[in-house]
């Protein structure tokens, strides 16, 4: 377990650099590579572990798995050398505590998760200080609140049981940092099943949600910080651009050749967009393809995908943002395409469904989309923790890139998830409920009769504000 000296690793995660661009678009060379060379070692391991192993043949096997780790390990030293980034995708090398306080800007303080078999480690981290607390519980536990908060987030008539669920894990998450937190905004870092928990919904004792609080955003490794900052900063002056209304790429309801999976407000979200700025380029349905997105990306300050996303947990590089077909593309714009591109923008938006959610790697990552925008430029990602509700989402949007223009982004996010909080919001685009949806490989997104249909359900509930999060840095 680390402790919370100088030199302690800032919890056991992969670490980013910006060194030269790795084509995982050309068929994923390396990483097929390196899961080769993981392959080998797994099944000499295996030959030396079995019954059958003849004893003459015991010498040979060791030497031919010796052999095989080295490979591997020159083969990770030399990536690392050469791409950290690409690197830090498949091996654990953190950054220090001291490295990681030295990124933290004054004013902010970092909530470090550890997930162990009956307990949650802490590390609650500000420029000047670190403190460590702990909270007991069986892993089993917390992986049944979580699982349980998320199932209640989706009925409308289990409030009362999300409201307890909430403040129980507010107790066990958030309570024992609250002494030691002097900062005005929360960076999270969640580790295990807590990568798919949204902190922004729990409740104190005051009733009142931790976004109500703190601007939140997350961060898949603290590691993470000096890639997303760095790309920040190379951006130059983009976010006053952004301010006054820099270039912004937005692809709006992408026809998928299954009227099921139209999004209707989708189009108004894009539209809406337009409005506050006049420079973005849109475009819907048939023309809303994946060759559009590929070929137009690089040249815009932001980009903007209001579409369906499709995750394949035993596959996360063939992960999608789901888009228009075209001659040359299948409209599936994947994890190991997304790799490849080379992006200037300041800030990707996916609107989508569950475009958080990836598949946790043993450096305890999300290996999804987020983390696949961020490698190709962008220092910040908004995506999505559950299946977004399609016309609440559309208020939500315009709300953020209206806040956008005199706000970082992570404050821009929070005033927008407020109003809905609050019900301050737009009616116009309420006026019409419409279920966006995701589904894993070849299954369909769940049906709308999941969700109770009724006018009377307030955009308060966390369902339509809580499930954007802000992934990478947050100004």
């Amino acid at each position: 377990m680390r402790s919370t000296t100088a030199n302690a690793p800032a919890h056991g995660h992969s670490s980013m650099c910006s060194a030269g661009k790795v084509q995982l678009a050309r068929s994923g060379t390396l990483m097929e590579h390196e899961r080769a060379l993981q392959a080998r070692i797994s099944v000499l391991r295996t030959m030396m572990e079995g019954d059958g192993t003849d004893s003459e043949q015991a010498p040979q096997l060791r030497m031919d798995l010796d052999e095989a780790q080295k490979d591997y390990n020159e083969y990770l030293a030399k990536l690392r050398k050469e791409n950290k980034e690409q690197a830090s995708l498949m091996n654990v090398e953190p950054l220090t505590l001291k490295q990681v306080q030295e990124r933290l800007e004054p004013g902010v303080t970092m909530l470090e998760y550890f997930v162990a078999r009956d307990t949650v480690w802490l590390w609650v981290v500000e420029k000047d200080r670190v403190e460590f607390v702990s909270t007991s519980i069986p892993r089993s536990d917390l992986v049944s609140k979580v699982t349980s908060l998320r199932d209640t987030i989706y009925q409308f008539a289990e409030k009362e049981r999300f409201t307890v669920l909430s403040q129980e894990l507010y107790k066990l998450l958030i309570e024992p940092a609250l002494p030691h937190i002097k900062g005005k905004e929360l960076i999270i870092v969640p580790h295990d099943v807590l990568h798919y928990l949204p902190f922004q919904t729990l409740l104190g004792p005051d009733s009142h949600y931790l976004i109500e609080k703190y601007p939140i955003y997350y961060l898949s490794s603290a590691s993470l910080m000096q890639f997303t900052q760095e790309k920040r900063k190379a951006k130059g002056e983009l976010t006053s651009v952004i301010a006054q209304g820099g270039k912004l790429l937005t692809f709006g309801n992408p026809d998928l050749d299954d009227p099921k999976m139209a999004l209707q407000f989708a189009e108004i979200e894009a539209k809406e967009i337009k409005n506050l700025y006049p420079q973005s380029t849109i475009y819907l349905e048939k023309e809303a393809t994946e060759e559009r997105a590929k070929t137009l990306s690089p040249q815009n300050d932001m980009i903007h995908f209001a579409s369906h996303a499709e995750l394949n947990e035993s596959d996360p590089l063939s992960s999608a943002v789901l888009l228009a077909k075209s001659d040359k593309e299948d409209g599936r714009l994947e994890v190991r395409e997304i790799f490849g591109m080379d992006l200037k923008a300041s800030l990707i938006v996916l609107s989508a469904c569950e475009t958080g959610l990836g598949k946790l790697s043993s450096g305890d990552e999300l290996v999804g989309l987020t983390r696949a925008f961020i490698y190709a430029g962008t220092p910040s990602v908004v995506a999505s923790l559950w299946n977004v509700e399609d016309s609440s989402t559309a208020q939500l949007m315009a709300s953020f890139y209206r806040n956008l223009k005199t706000m970082t982004k992570v404050a821009a996010l929070r005033e927008a998830q407020l109003d809905l909080i609050r019900g301050s919001g737009r009616s116009d685009l309420l006026a019409k409920r419409g279920i966006g949806g995701i589904g894993k490989l070849g299954e369909t997104p769940a049906p709308k009769s999941r969700l109770i249909d009724s006018t009377s359900v307030s955009t308060s509930h966390p369902y339509f504000w809580a499930p954007f999060i802000l992934v990478g840095d947050g100004k």
